[in-house]
């Protein structure tokens, strides 16, 4: 008769399969990552080196662009030629002069095509250049994505020296303007007048101490000169003094003389006119 044998299967029957499902590892080979946050543009950051399109079709090198001036500011607007966007525009352009005169450049920046930016610029007679986004990769650097999908936030930013200096990100079209000018005094406020080094400023000292020697040798020379001067003039005038004492004591001298003549010529005078008299009395006693 045969034996059956039982088989391992049984006598060791594998434990029963758990219903949760088994977490899988990723592969780190999959290429994948979670995806960042975009990087943001912050006060002190340098403008990035980024090639934009200008109203024309022309690239325009931001970095660049903020090279050439002390102060660059852009302003954000949703879309070109709608009406909060133009009075946000106009008042720029209507500020256009004063901010000139502080040395600033303007310029407005939207996800506009270049051709809607020209018509912008036509319509409403904008001296400043537009720069055209539309993948909003640096208005996304200066944190005026309205979402990640699209959109644009009202916003002005201020650069200075290619610096980030001002961020105002989220205000109306009467702030945006309205504020940019007193947001660069306050700027001009702020600075001052720069730290000297203690070694600048004791140079500096050694130079004015050796310019005022200078200055007061200077003064020395004039002043001897002035004095040698009135010094000559007095001589002048004594010499003048003395050929007048001179004169007055000839006259002087001259008088006495001038008067011994003058009383010569009235006895002369009394003694023809007396013996006139006595002629014409000798001649009364003729008759």
């Amino acid at each position: 008769m045969v034996e059956l044998r039982r088989s391992s299967r049984i006598q060791n029957p594998s434990p029963p399969s758990s219903t949760e499902p088994v977490a899988k590892k990723a592969k780190a080979s999959d290429g994948q990552s979670v995806p960042k946050l975009e990087k943001q543009l912050e006060v002190g950051d340098s403008i990035p080196d980024l090639v934009l399109k200008n109203e024309d079709d022309e690239e325009v090198q931001l970095s660049e662009l903020a090279s050439k001036t002390t102060y660059l500011a852009i302003f954000a607007y949703p879309k070109a030629s709608t009406p909060g966007c133009t009075r946000q525009a106009c008042g720029f352009r209507d500020s256009y002069e004063s901010l000139a005169l502080k040395n600033v450049t303007v310029v407005g920046i939207s996800a506009d095509s270049p051709s809607a930016q020209k018509k912008f610029i036509t319509k409403q007679n904008l001296q400043y250049s537009l720069l055209s986004d539309p993948k909003r990769e640096f208005i996304g650097l200066l944190g005026a994505k309205k979402t990640p999908q699209s959109g644009v936030t009202r916003s002005h930013w201020v650069f200075k020296n290619g610096k980030l200096a001002i961020k105002k990100v989220g205000i109306s079209p009467e702030a945006s303007f309205g504020e940019i000018g007193s947001d660069i005094d306050g700027l001009e406020e702020a600075n001052g007048e720069p730290e000297v080094d203690d070694e600048v400023k004791e140079v500096l000292d050694d130079k004015n101490e050796e310019q005022e020697e200078e200055l007061g040798q200077e003064d020395d020379q004039e002043f001897k000169a002035e004095d040698a001067e009135a010094a000559g003039d007095e001589a002048k005038d004594e010499a003048v003094n003395g050929e007048e004492l001179k004169e007055e004591v000839g006259d002087l001298k001259a008088k006495p003389e001038e008067v011994e003549s003058n009383e010569k010529d009235l006895r002369k005078e009394e003694h023809e006119e007396g013996e006139e008299v006595d002629q014409e009395a000798s001649k009364d006693g003729e008759a």
